[in-house]
């Protein structure tokens, strides 16, 4: 049988986690980093275990061919016994979500206090099982101490993660925090902020410029945010009404497995608002948005008249 693969090498490991993203979802047999791990393929083991992670079909170079995800754990351990923080953290992550190794929440803080040391831009994976008493005891004030480490430090989806941490008692403090990330190029952030402009909520009211924030966000790939966009294009708040925009908005969340948009987008369906009507078809739209756990869906699609 013959098999088609990509091969790819960047030292810009963002670029080439969309790169093996986009690889993975085309279905492609085979991803390869490099000629293999020499010299000049990049300072390797954070990068190439990284990678790893976002597909079962990761190898190294085109002659290896063991399945890297397996190998990742090593790998990370292997960078953090060099100095490399990102490959702690990374060790540790592996740890908390069973990756290659048992699952092991409470081994794995001791590789991300490692990597927060080192690095306090890292110090947010730190946060996340502090907030969530991930092999420790949830700890709100820790967790708000570890992303504002990050936050300061540049890291801004941090800046994001503790501006909604701070929700909704902190007044405009969540509000300046989305500022930051959304500025730092944190799609989440953008989004997050365009929420509290058109709510009014730390800043004036503005649905034109929560718009033009959830745009953005939709750009970066932020199901949320072309969720946001599609809603108020429905409304024909903040922007010209356009259902027909909205359709398209709302079918991009949903098939980014935005629980929202599906159930969004069945409404457009059973009106017959910019796409013919389909009972048919929002009832199916319902069903996955309430199986996504959006509770609207579910309400929706009990309230469809029986046939």
């Amino acid at each position: 049988m013959i098999t088609i693969g990509v091969q790819t090498w960047s030292a810009d490991a963002r670029a080439l986690a969309r790169y093996w993203r986009a690889a993975d979802a085309l279905g492609y047999a085979r991803i390869t980093y490099g000629d293999g791990l020499f010299g000049f393929t990049h300072d390797g083991f954070t990068l190439l275990g990284a990678l790893a992670v976002l597909t079962g079909r990761a190898r190294i170079g085109p002659a290896v061919t063991y399945a890297f995800d397996r190998a990742a754990v090593a790998l990370y351990e292997k960078g953090c016994e060099a100095g490399d923080p990102h490959a702690c953290v990374a060790a540790g992550a592996m740890r908390a979500d069973g990756l290659g190794v048992a699952k092991d929440e409470a081994a794995a803080l001791p590789w991300m206090e490692k990597g927060c040391t080192w690095d306090a831009r890292l110090c947010g994976a730190l946060a996340l099982m502090h907030e969530a008493g991930r092999g420790v005891p949830a700890d709100a004030a820790r967790a708000a101490a570890l992303y504002r480490r990050a936050c300061d430090a540049g890291e801004a989806d941090a800046c994001s993660a503790l501006g909604v941490l701070l929700e909704p008692s902190a007044g405009d403090q969540p509000t300046r925090l989305y500022e930051r990330a959304c500025a730092g190029g944190d799609a989440s952030g953008c989004h997050n902020l365009g929420r509290m402009i058109e709510a009014g909520r730390g800043a004036d009211e503005d649905p034109a410029r929560a718009a033009s924030l959830y745009e953005t966000a939709c750009r970066s790939g932020l199901a949320d945010g072309c969720e946001a966009l599609g809603r108020l294009h429905a409304l024909g708040r903040g922007v010209a009404k356009d259902d027909a925009r909205a359709v398209s908005l709302f079918r991009r969340a949903c098939d980014a497995r935005n629980a929202r948009g599906c159930a969004d987008l069945g409404l457009m369906y059973e009106s017959g608002a910019g796409v013919s009507a389909d009972r048919d078809v929002a009832a199916q739209l319902y069903r996955r948005a309430c199986d996504g756990g959006d509770s609207a869906g579910c309400s929706l699609l009990d309230a469809m008249p029986p046939r």
